[in-house]
């Protein structure tokens, strides 16, 4: 298997040491790189000392890995001033095809740094002790093979996934993983979806996570308290204000079977009324025959003036259409259309005559008789409204009627609900509506004008609700061997679990909380989780930390562990690796 080790750091400007034996323009690129984004780099990875684990290509596409041990806090070789510049680092970097559980890499590492480095290259606080690499070349040459020999020590490796992500070394974004959950499936999966992982002793261990969650966990079940105590009562609250609605609702339908009971003999009293009216018009049937009488006798008053005869007939109209007016003025009138079918065919029949061709002829009516004068014609009476229906949206409003009307009018005043003002200004009636925070809702009421009265419904629409839907950032959570875990699916403790969104918020107080398990809490689009408790359930939520209504939540059920099943940190693979590897225990073999 090929594997290459060099050396490289800032000094004064860059420095590497790379062997002969190595690919010179892949180590060189490498080495470039991290000179040239060491600030960036300190600023992603935060430890002072730390194992960068990244995936690279070379220019034939092959992959390889790339360990590379880091101190990103060094002090530059000392300048003409005395002092050397801050912010500078060294780097021990091994290049091969497989890829090797972390911890063992991070601990020989360490080792050869404090042996072969530490008083010779870099003092114990950090500072440079020479300008270039080459001032040691001998030294740095032997502690490559020392290093190159222990790592081919190790057995445990694996091969690359196809279509692994390369590290990118414009942003240096990279998974941090403590030294206790490196080794897990986890850490090669995240690996290859990000192309890079950071391993040290200096980031926090899942244990200390565990605590400051549940700590975070009681007081956020007490603040759920709270709230549930607020919601009830609430909900009391909302409960007597549905309990009065209802009970004006139900006042309501009495009063308006009180109406329809009251209209029902109006109309009982219409009718009797239409039985005067088709008595009165047979009267007027009987004058008609009387006309075509005097249109008989129209030559033995020649010489009376025909106006007189036109005023008669005139007379006959006016009295027929103020009859018929004040009938259909009646608001049940349309409940009696087949008897005011009738009364159509009698005013035909007397319009028929009316329109006699022998009225051309000049006639003279009979004049009433001495001492009796006519009657003066009497105004129809009318009452009409702009509007007899008015709809108000669940937030209110105001609206107008428009009263037209020949007697003086006004509206009924009785029964008024609440939720309604009435108020009567010169023509018009103004109608204002409050507030609906409930079902719909309807009133009717009268416009009376003397003898005549409109009726006017209104309704107001129900409050809309709107629904909130959660949003689906696209909550995705999988095992060690890569297998999508649905609602529900069994768990057990210490499992470690990937959860990753497809659509992530980067808005502020978006990120992950844990119910039973641990991860990371921050806006990250992936994440690794242990479960921590023993029984019940745990669940994985992400989106905004203060709601939960719109997180979207993955619950799992924890099964209780047996002797038999060993957790991802029991491996065989990582208890070979927490053997520390040091150069002079190799020389002792």
């Amino acid at each position: 298997m090929e594997r290459y080790v060099f050396i490289h750091g800032s000094s004064v400007g860059q420095s590497s040491y790379i062997p002969s034996n190595a690919p010179q323009s892949v180590c060189s690129e490498i080495a470039d790189s991290y000179f040239k984004g060491r600030e960036l780099r300190c600023k992603e990875s935060e430890a002072g000392m730390a194992l960068f684990v990244e995936l690279c290509k070379n220019a034939q596409g092959g992959g390889f890995v790339c360990y590379s041990f880091v101190n990103n806090k060094c002090e530059g070789f000392p300048t003409n001033d005395g002092k050397g510049r801050a912010g500078q680092y060294i780097a021990i970097s091994i290049l091969c095809q497989d890829y090797y559980f972390p911890e063992p890499i991070y601990n020989l590492f360490q080792s050869a740094y404090k042996q072969l480095f530490e008083g010779r290259i870099i003092d114990k606080d950090g500072r440079f002790l020479v300008r270039q690499f080459d001032e040691k070349k001998e030294e740095l040459q032997k502690g490559i093979e020392q290093i190159d020999k222990y790592f081919g020590e190790f057995s445990q490796n694996k091969r690359l996934k196809p279509g692994f992500q390369p590290a990118d070394y414009l942003s240096w974004k990279g998974e941090k993983l403590s030294l206790d959950i490196c080794n897990s499936e986890v850490a090669f999966e995240t690996l290859c979806k990000h192309g890079r992982i950071y391993v040290s002793s200096e980031y926090e261990s899942p244990s200390a996570k565990i605590q400051l969650l549940e700590n975070n966990n009681n007081t956020l079940q007490h603040r759920i308290d709270e709230l549930e105590k607020e919601i009830s009562n609430a909900n009391s609250a909302n409960r007597i204000k549905s309990n009065k609605e209802l009970e004006d609702v139900r006042r309501t339908l009495k009063e308006e079977e009180g109406k329809s009971k009251r209209l029902q003999a109006d109309n009982e009293k219409y009718k009797e009324s239409l039985k005067v009216v088709k008595n009165e018009l047979e009267k007027y049937g009987k004058l008609g025959e009387s006309i075509h009488g005097i249109q008989n006798q129209h030559s033995n008053y020649g010489k009376k003036d025909k106006k007189d005869l036109l005023r008669v007939i005139l007379l006959f109209v006016v009295l027929v259409i103020t009859l018929i007016s004040s009938i259909l003025n009646y608001a049940f009138f349309r409940n009696i259309s087949s008897d005011f079918e009738e009364i159509k065919t009698k005013i035909t029949e007397v319009g028929a005559v009316q329109n006699t061709p022998e009225l051309k002829n000049e006639v003279t009516p009979q004049m009433p008789p001495a001492g009796e004068t006519e009657r003066p014609i009497e105004a129809p009476r009318t009452l009409s409204l702009s509007v007899s229906k008015l709809d108000f949206e669940a937030a209110g409003g105001t609206k107008e009627v428009v009263v037209t009307a020949s007697d003086a009018w006004e509206f009924e005043k009785t029964n008024v609900p609440n939720w309604l003002t009435l108020t009567q200004k010169g023509d018009k009636l103004t109608v204002k509506a409050k507030a609906n925070s409930g079902v719909q809702r309807t009133y009717t009421f009268m416009v009376r004008a003397g003898n005549l009265e409109k009726q006017v419904n209104i309704t107001q629409k129900e409050k809309e609700v709107v629904k909130t839907e959660k949003p689906d950032f696209g909550l995705v959570v999988k095992d060690s061997q890569g297998n999508v875990l649905k609602q529900g699916s069994k768990v057990t403790k210490g499992q470690i679990l990937t959860a990753s969104v497809s659509k992530p918020s980067f808005a502020d107080n978006i990120g992950w909380t844990y119910s039973g398990c641990t991860g990371k809490g921050d806006n990250l689009k992936d994440v690794n989780v242990t479960i921590t408790a023993e029984s019940g359930s745990a669940a994985i939520e992400y989106g905004p930390k203060n709601d939960k209504s719109k997180r979207q939540i993955i619950s799992f059920e924890i099964e209780p562990k047996t002797d038999a099943a060993p957790t991802d940190k029991e491996t065989p693979e990582a208890k070979t690796s927490n053997t520390e590897v040091t150069a002079d225990s190799a020389n002792n073999k």
